[in-house]
C-alpha cells in the first residue's frame, strides 16, 4: 500500500505499507516519496509507476521503482493543470489497456471535477479528452477517483462526491461504456459514512479516497475517513471494509444504497472472538443480521462500549443502548430482535 502521510500539503510525504492479511500493515521507517501528497502506484510489467502530485497542486510528477520502495524521478511534470475547470489537479488514477494508458484525474476550480486523459505510455505525452471533464456535480463534487475496474463491457470507479461544495463525502460507485460518459451506478449512495470518526450526521464529515482490492473470493475496500475533512483540523486515518464476495459480484447489488430496520433487545455485544466487548474497547466489522423475516448479509457496523451501555452505528444512525450479537462464524453475527427499539441502517454489498 501506498498512501499520504500527513493532512498538511506542505508536509507532504507518501509512504510505503506491507501486510500479510490486508489487515495488519507495517510501513516502512522512511517515505517513498517527500513533496507531494496525492498518489497512485501502477505497476506494468517489473515497473512501478507512481504518478504523485507536486506541493502547489499544478502538475504530476512520475516516479519509478523497481521494488515499490525505492522510487526515483522519471519524468516531472507529466501532466499540467488547465485554466478552467482543472486549475489546481489532486487524485488521480491510472490504467493500462491494450497498450494505452489511461488515467482519471480531479480538477478543481471553485469545485471538484474528474477529467481523462490517455498516453502511449507512463512518461507521456498525456493528452487530456476534449470534453472534459468526464464526471461533475452541479454545485457540488465528484473526486477521489479509485483504480477503474473492467467487468464485461462497462468499466466501474469509485469515488467520493459532495452535494454542494467538496463537503460532506460520502462514496459513490460510477459506471461507463467508453471512460468518457459516466454514470452514478446506484444513483444514491453506496457507502455512507458511519460513526462519529466519519462524521455522520456533519456538514464537514468524510469518507474518502477508495481503494478496491479483490483477494481469494473477497472484496477489500480501503478508504480515508475524518470527522472533520476541513484542514488543518482533521484528523484523517486509513479503515478497511469487507464484502465476502468478488467485485464482480459487488457491481450486482446496490451495495449501502438500501436501508432496511430491525428491532433490538437488551443483552451483551460480543466481539469477533466471541467474547464479551471490553470495557472502552471498540469492535468494528460487517455482520449477518437477521431480523426474523430473512437475513441481510454484510451490514456495517461499529461499537463501542462505555460504562454499562454500548454505542452502536449502523451506516449514518446510532443507538445508545444496548444490541446483541451472537457469533456464526468468521467475521458474521447474527442480530437478535425482539419487539422493541427500532434501529435504521445501511448494508454494503446489499
Amino acid at each position: 500500500m501506498w498512501y499520504d502521510a500527513g493532512w498538511s500539503k506542505s508536509a507532504g510525504e507518501i509512504w510505503y505499507a506491507e501486510s500479510p492479511d490486508g489487515v495488519i500493515w507495517t510501513r516502512d521507517s522512511s517515505p517513498a516519496v517527500s513533496g507531494h501528497y496525492r498518489t497512485h502506484v501502477h505497476k506494468e510489467g517489473s515497473t512501478y509507476y507512481m504518478f504523485t502530485a507536486n506541493i502547489a497542486q499544478k502538475k504530476y510528477d512520475l516516479y519509478t521503482s523497481s521494488d515499490g520502495r525505492v522510487f526515483s524521478l522519471n519524468t516531472p511534470g507529466v501532466l499540467t493543470s488547465g485554466a478552467t475547470w482543472d486549475e489546481y489537479i489532486e487524485n488521480m488514477s491510472v490504467f493500462v489497456e491494450r497498450g494505452t494508458w489511461y488515467m482519471l484525474y480531479d480538477g478543481k476550480s471553485d469545485v471538484f471535477a474528474i477529467g481523462l486523459a490517455t498516453a502511449p505510455a507512463a512518461a507521456g505525452p498525456w493528452t487530456k479528452w476534449s470534453g472534459n471533464p468526464v464526471m461533475k456535480l452541479e454545485g457540488g463534487s465528484v473526486t477521489g477517483p479509485s483504480e477503474v475496474k473492467k467487468l464485461g463491457n462497462f468499466y466501474y470507479v469509485w469515488l467520493q462526491r459532495a452535494a454542494t461544495g467538496a463537503l460532506p463525502t460520502d462514496i459513490y460507485r460510477y459506471r461507463s461504456s467508453d471512460l468518457k460518459h459516466w454514470t452514478a451506478s446506484p444513483a444514491t449512495i453506496t457507502f455512507p459514512r458511519c460513526g462519529a470518526d466519519e462524521g455522520a450526521g456533519t456538514s464537514i464529515g468524510q469518507v474518502a479516497d477508495p481503494t478496491i482490492v479483490e483477494e481469494g473470493g473477497r472484496t477489500y475496500l480501503y478508504y480515508s475517513a475524518s470527522a472533520d475533512g476541513r484542514q488543518p483540523s482533521g484528523v484523517l486515518h486509513i479503515k478497511l471494509a469487507i464484502a465476502d464476495m468478488t467485485i464482480g459480484q459487488v457491481v450486482k447489488t446496490d451495495e449501502g444504497a438500501k436501508q432496511s430496520s430491525v428491532h433490538t433487545e437488551r443483552s451483551v455485544l460480543y466481539d469477533p472472538d466471541g467474547k464479551v466487548l471490553a470495557l472502552g474497547h471498540e469492535v468494528m466489522g460487517e455482520i449477518a443480521l437477521s431480523d426474523g423475516l430473512g437475513t441481510v448479509n454484510l451490514l456495517r457496523y461499529a461499537a463501542f462500549r462505555k460504562k454499562d451501555s454500548y454505542v452502536c452505528t449502523f451506516g449514518n444512525n446510532t443507538a445508545t443502548r444496548p444490541v446483541a450479537y451472537t457469533r456464526v462464524s468468521g467475521s458474521r453475527f447474527t442480530l437478535k430482535g425482539t419487539e422493541g427499539d427500532v434501529i435504521s441502517f445501511h448494508c454494503w454489498g446489499e
